[in-house]
């Protein structure tokens, strides 16, 4: 009894790793310590086998651009110094490391992957929609980066790190391990040191094994007056022999979370997330990550939901369009209704434009507010009454009414209408912008009203050389496609019209202005 109690005690605790780690050699540092906890060397041995170490081998595959073997160069230099000497990357046909320049990849860096035992890399020559080509500086992160990944470091979002996101800035600068980096690689490396010496002189260990608890794992706020922090009680503790490490990663700039970093074995703490709800409407749900050096859980997740509800809402919520009578003054309304507890007063409502009459009246109905409801609901409020002289310019339009409140949080509300009067063209002119004289160039307007059908009846173009036609968009005969084509000419100035006739009272005659140049 007494020899076995002293084995025990002799017996130390298998080292942790860092959250920084990658997912692969965490999984194999919990193999190793668990074979060793027990007594099967053997076993502990294959496995440490599958952790990088020392001389580790790189090709480039299929076809590689002329700089990689400089690439390659640079990257082994870096982690040679990183590394103390401990990390020796070399060129070798029977490689871990299999690195692929790709024409061009997705938003964000591909990451290095495991896959059969290989540790897989693709870089991208080219980014951007516009397939810019990579500088030589983004090349060398993807070659360090895929480095770092067989040296045990994981890849992170964190802009700046050589295991994060590639900045694409096309200078040249030294790259450099963050502190964070730097302290993972080295306990990485030492933790491998002394597993395989555990190994090699046949040593029990006890298996670290810190695991993290968060709860609860989902909360839910309820309402929450929009402006407001929607705050949370959560408990974290550490339920292992070990110490727990994490990262909180926040998912929104919107969520915040006192820093804490590590717990000891057995401790617990209180933290309070919260979400500030300013300039965010309706339900929201967001998440804080936290990746962990818990063998058995490496990124648990915290859910977070609040119900962000303003003192009031004004609908629509969206821009209203409205089609202006071409005959008479047209009127058209907001409804601002206060929210549960929020008794808003409105004080007066101010247009952006002149001779736009406004009014407000009490009002009380039902109303459908989409970002709440599927039916209308009945509400108390206020209705905002805009009215449009008949004498409104003939157009498109936009106009603002500032609606003051006595709300604190929200006192003036911008309530904003597109307006159309008449027959509309968009763009309002043919712009042959640096054409080639010698070639065909086309450019098209549409021409619309906002609530009543037209026809056009003949469509013809004065000066230069164009051809004009015209082509119905919609089944109700409100929108229409008029295209023209420049015909080609000799370098210079671009000028005419064309001269659309409708059967529109009030539109019969629309002029569409051309214009550009030749080169």
């Amino acid at each position: 009894m007494l020899l076995a109690l002293t084995v025990l005690i002799a017996q130390q605790l298998g080292p942790t790793l860092p959250p920084w780690t990658s997912e692969h050699i965490h999984a194999v540092n919990r193999t190793v310590q668990s074979a060793l906890a027990d007594g099967r060397f053997e076993e502990a041995a294959k496995a440490l086998a599958t952790w990088p170490d020392g001389r580790i081998g790189y090709k480039f595959v299929k076809d590689a651009p002329p700089e990689a073997t400089a690439l390659g160069a640079a990257a082994e230099k870096f982690w040679r110094g990183a590394s103390n000497g401990a990390l020796l990357f070399e060129r070798s046909e029977d490689a871990l490391i299999e690195i692929e320049f790709i024409e061009s990849a997705p938003a964000g860096d591909p990451e290095p992957v495991w896959e059969k035992g290989k540790i897989l890399a693709r870089i991208p020559l080219t980014f951007g929609t516009q397939g810019q080509r990579s500088s030589e500086k983004s090349l060398l992160h993807g070659v360090l980066r895929a480095f770092g990944f067989a040296a045990g470091l994981a890849p992170s979002h964190y802009r700046g790190n050589v295991m994060g996101i590639d900045d694409r800035l096309p200078f040249i600068t030294e790259p450099e391990l963050q502190p964070k980096e730097k302290e993972a690689l080295d306990r990485i490396l030492a933790a491998r040191k002394r597993l395989a010496a555990a190994t090699s002189d046949r040593a029990r260990i006890i298996a670290a094994a810190p695991r993290l608890v968060i709860e609860p794992i989902e909360l839910d706020a309820g309402n929450v007056t929009t402006g407001m922090v929607a705050k949370y009680t959560v408990t974290i503790r550490n339920a292992g022999n070990a110490p727990v490490e994490f990262v909180p990663e926040l998912t929104c700039r919107c969520l915040y979370l006192d820093p804490i970093h590590e717990l000891a074995p057995g401790e617990s703490k209180t933290i309070e997330p919260g979400i500030d709800t300013n300039g965010i409407i309706g339900p929201v749900h967001k998440s804080i990550l936290f990746h962990t050096n818990d063998p058995s859980d490496l990124h648990q997740e915290l859910k977070l939901h609040v119900n962000s509800v303003p003192e009031y809402r004004v609908l629509p919520a969206d821009v209203m369009r409205v089609t202006l009578s071409e005959v008479g003054a047209t009127s058209a309304h907001f409804i601002l209704y206060a929210t549960p507890g929020n008794p808003i007063q409105v004080k007066e409502a101010i247009p952006s434009r002149p001779g736009l009459e406004v009014s407000i009246e009490p009002w009380v109905g039902e109303i459908l507010d989409p970002l709440y409801d599927t039916q209308p609901v009945r509400r108390l409020g206020y209705k905002v009454v805009a009215t449009f002289p008949a004498d409104f310019p003939t157009g498109i339009d936009w106009v603002s009414i500032a609606i003051r409140t006595d709300s604190r949080r929200q006192p003036i509300y911008q309530a904003t209408m597109q307006v159309q009067k008449g027959i509309v063209a968009q763009p309002k002119s043919f712009y042959f912008g640096g054409v080639e004289h010698d070639k065909e160039a086309t450019r098209s307007v549409e021409l619309s009203h906002g609530s009543q059908k037209f026809s056009i009846l003949s469509a013809n173009v004065e000066g230069g050389p164009f051809t004009v036609a015209f082509q119905k968009l919609d089944d109700d005969g409100k929108k229409y496609k008029i295209t023209v084509t420049y015909k080609g000419s000799e370098p210079g100035g671009l000028a005419g019209k064309v001269i659309l006739k409708t059967d529109h009272k009030g539109g019969e005659e629309i002029v569409i202005p051309i214009g550009g140049t030749a080169k």
